[in-house]
């Protein structure tokens, strides 16, 4: 994402903050602010900073809306861990972002497919509980056996 967008969307989103209900975004926002010389074009790194602050309060929709487009930049730059992030916050449904276990796939899919070891486990689960409306053993085995014999062996 050109780093003058990611400016404009982080103030955006600090314009709706209440920095008592969120201080560590707050801070973090401030903090991007205040060095507008820095070269600043990490979008991924600004959507884990967002992730890890505040926790476990809700997000604002400005908040999930902003996050949400921080990680599909990403994913147009073909960057397998917004892929399978994005996944995890549907798969999830926390801090206010919208469960879909089908969205959830299609992001795990396109992560696993990249070669995210993460994301073939997060299928592996997926399809081992039934997550898109059948179980599946076999392919939970598959996802699991991706990582496992590439060393992820959780």
């Amino acid at each position: 994402m050109d780093v003058q967008v990611l400016n404009k969307k982080i103030c955006k989103v600090f314009e709706t903050l209440d920095d008592k209900m969120y201080p560590e975004t707050t801070e973090y926002i401030e903090d991007w602010l205040n060095f507008p010389n820095e070269v600043r074009d990490d979008a991924y790194g600004v959507f884990v900073a967002f992730a890890q602050s505040d926790k476990p309060k809700e997000w604002t929709p400005e908040i999930i809306h902003f996050l949400e487009d921080l990680l599909l930049s990403e994913i147009e730059e073909e960057n397998a861990d917004a892929m399978n992030d994005l996944g995890a916050m549907y798969y999830d449904g926390n801090r206010g972002f919208e469960q879909s276990f089908e969205k959830a796939m299609k992001y795990y899919n396109m992560a696993a497919a990249n070669g995210n070891r993460q994301a073939q486990e997060n299928l592996g689960y997926c399809y081992y509980y039934g997550r898109d409306g059948e179980v599946n053993y076999e392919k939970a085995f598959h996802y699991f056996a991706l990582g496992a014999f590439d060393g992820h062996l959780i």
